[in-house]
């Protein structure tokens, strides 16, 4: 267990590492979308929003990190509870930051990341709950920054093969926005 405890937090290290570039890339999606011919008040939701939920993305990453972690473990229902719990927050959140608030699209970004805060918070607890996998579930330590180079000649093959299932939604979703209504 040990050593499943240090895999995971150099999977978090490195996650926390790429999320910079990726985070100055998503800071320029409004020059970006019209650059590409999108709309200006679109590409300035879609800025709103992504402003709004940076956070919840690399909570979101932490999340999964977390969530395949377990099912590894054979716990899938520690997941699947986590889920349901932050699904009924979720709800109520959204309703506070959309409509009662009325913060629109923000709105919308910052209940995202909150239930992304809960979601991960509550897999932590349940994970730490768990006997059989106490031991992994550890702040890390000196050795999450060690052989990172070889976790990444594992984990980036994979890597490509997932963001390139996910753009190929992206474009269609990007050039569905090109797509005109005929009345």
């Amino acid at each position: 267990m040990e050593l499943c405890s240090v895999y995971l937090n150099r999977g978090r290290v490195i996650l926390i590492a790429a999320y910079v570039p990726i985070l100055i890339i998503l800071l320029q999606a409004e020059r970006i979308l019209i650059s590409l011919g999108q709309d200006h008040l679109v590409a300035d939701y879609t800025l709103q929003y992504i402003k709004a939920y940076l956070p919840g993305m690399m909570l979101m990453g932490l999340i999964d990190g977390q969530r395949r972690f377990l099912n590894m473990m054979n716990q899938t229902r520690t997941p699947m509870l986590a889920y349901y719990i932050s699904i009924v927050f979720h709800i109520i959140l959204s309703w506070v930051f959309v409509w009662k608030l009325d913060y629109g699209i923000v709105g919308t970004g910052i209940a995202s990341t909150l239930t992304n805060s809960i979601n991960y918070i509550f897999l932590l607890v349940l994970s730490k709950c768990i006997p059989s996998i106490q031991d992994a579930i550890k702040l890390p330590d000196a050795r999450a920054f060690t052989g990172l180079w070889q976790y990444l000649k594992l984990g980036i093959p994979s890597t490509i093969m997932l963001c390139l299932e996910f753009w190929v939604y992206d474009i269609m979703i990007l050039m569905s926005g090109y797509i005109g209504v005929k009345e």
